[in-house]
């Protein structure tokens, strides 16, 4: 037997989804890093605020959340992926576990209760690790984001009280905060370009002039004077006497005078910063259907068809991918495992990574199981795919780490396949077949994805 794999695309059938920042106070923070003794680390983090919220979902497989920290030049951040993981999603509270963390994800638990409460213990530094070997110069920053059936709400606090500390012998640090106050929740940014312009002119002019008089004489003089500037000129004149004859010619001489001149002018042009992950996207609203297989695990995968696009005012730039504020994951072992951003060759991208797998044939347990992940485009044309860091204000920003988008800035209607596969050692290397169809023991098959849209406006 197996579980089906799940595409869980943040997608709503809903008119609009909506996102808020919530500034909310926080009790403490507290982060052990004795990785380099013991391969060991450790986060809490807690929050209580009567503005918290999980959003009006009630699902526990369209919820995820993320917590991420940063001061001066250090950031991490704490996954608790949409999946398997997410025990309850009620209207009093949410949880997430993960008892094999750091395995799957270092977030081993995580828990959401409206008004009331934020918690999330972690066994690591971070899916995204941060570096604490330094004390913050100022204040720390956490932002705990949670998603739930489209809507999301960020809840935003700053740590001004805190103590670092070197501990295990030298070799390792912890830091510890208390009483965060509400904070304003951090803006994507604003890219600036300039352009300059260069003219240069130039003007010459030559005149001529020179003088000889001669005679049969066989006595002369001659003198010669030359001068040079910015303008060069020069003249030549000889003269010989006689009392037989005389005669005069005109010959020349020449100055030449040049000017150039520089200019540069710079403009200044603002992009407007994009906001997301959200599905309808930000400010409008987008039809989705769906077509295919039933599950993304299963063979052929499962489409996504985004039609109808239709802005409130106007999107000057709108990009589809995967949400930030989710990992895509997969696994063969019952543990969710990230799969990474690997490349896009034409209109598919593939994201990559590994799991453990029980032949339930003899028992036999293989190790680093490849996994795959494609998600393949149709109707943006042959090549419609961009890295996600070479769009301004996307990553760094609220698509920091996806790794790659489709632009639908023209907003015509798209789909997106979405398949999970796996390279089994039984069947041959490089043969990779829909993650449902591997032969598991029960409950060990697991897949995840989230999608969302950056828009920005005018």
């Amino acid at each position: 037997m197996r579980l089906a794999a799940a595409l869980a695309v943040v997608l709503a059938w809903v008119a609009a989804a909506h996102a808020a920042d919530i500034p909310v106070a926080a009790k403490k923070l507290s982060i052990v890093d004795t990785m380099a003794v013991n391969g060991r680390a450790k986060a809490v983090f807690t929050a209580k605020d009567p503005a918290i919220t999980k959003g009006p979902g009630t699902d526990p497989a369209q919820i995820s959340a993320q917590l991420e920290l940063s001061y001066d030049s250090a950031s991490g951040a704490f996954l608790a992926s949409q999946g398997s993981g997410w025990l309850l999603n009620k209207a009093t509270v949410a949880k997430y576990l993960n008892r094999a963390a750091p395995t799957g994800g270092v977030t081993r638990v995580t828990l959401i209760k409206p008004a009331k409460l934020i918690k999330l213990v972690a066994k690591g530094l971070g899916d995204t690790p941060i570096d604490i070997s330094s004390p913050p110069s100022g204040g720390v920053l956490g932002v705990y984001t949670v998603t739930n059936d489209g809507v999301t709400n960020r809840h935003c606090t700053s740590f001004t009280t805190c103590t670092h500390r070197v501990i295990a012998g030298g070799s390792g640090y912890k830091l510890s905060c208390k009483n965060g106050v509400p904070a304003a929740c951090p803006l994507p940014p604003t890219t600036t370009s300039s352009s300059s312009t260069s003219s240069s002119s130039s003007t010459t002019s030559t005149s001529t002039s020179s003088s000889t008089t001669s005679s049969t004489s066989t006595s002369s003089t001659t003198s010669t004077s030359s001068s040079t500037s910015s303008s060069t000129s020069s003249s030549t004149s000889s003269s010989s006497s006689s009392s037989s004859s005389s005669t005069s010619t005109s010959s020349s001489s020449s100055s030449t005078s040049s000017t150039t001149s520089t200019s540069t002018s710079s403009t200044t042009s603002t992009t407007a910063p994009l906001t997301g992950p959200a599905v309808p996207p930000n400010n409008g609203t987008v039809t989705v259907g769906f077509s295919g297989a039933a599950s993304a695990g299963s063979a052929g995968g499962r489409t996504v068809d985004f039609s109808s696009f239709t802005p409130n005012t106007t999107w000057s730039r709108l990009y589809w991918g995967r949400s930030s504020l989710a990992s895509a994951t997969a696994g063969l072992d019952g543990t969710q495992h990230v799969l990474t951003f690997a490349s896009f060759t034409g209109t598919t991208a593939t994201w990559n990574g590994t799991t453990s797998w029980t032949n339930p044939a003899n028992g036999t347990v293989h190790s680093s199981v490849p996994l795959r992940m494609t998600i393949t485009v149709t109707g943006l044309g042959a090549n419609p795919w961009v890295t996600s860091t070479s769009v301004p204000s996307l990553d760094p920003g609220p698509g920091t780490g996806i790794g790659a988008v489709v632009n639908n800035s023209s907003l015509v209607n798209f789909s997106a396949n979405v398949q999970f596969l796996a390279d089994i050692p039984t069947d041959g290397s490089g043969n990779f077949i829909a993650l449902n169809d591997v032969p598991v023991l029960a409950g060990q098959t697991n897949s995840s994805f989230t999608g969302g849209f950056y828009s920005a406006t005018p």
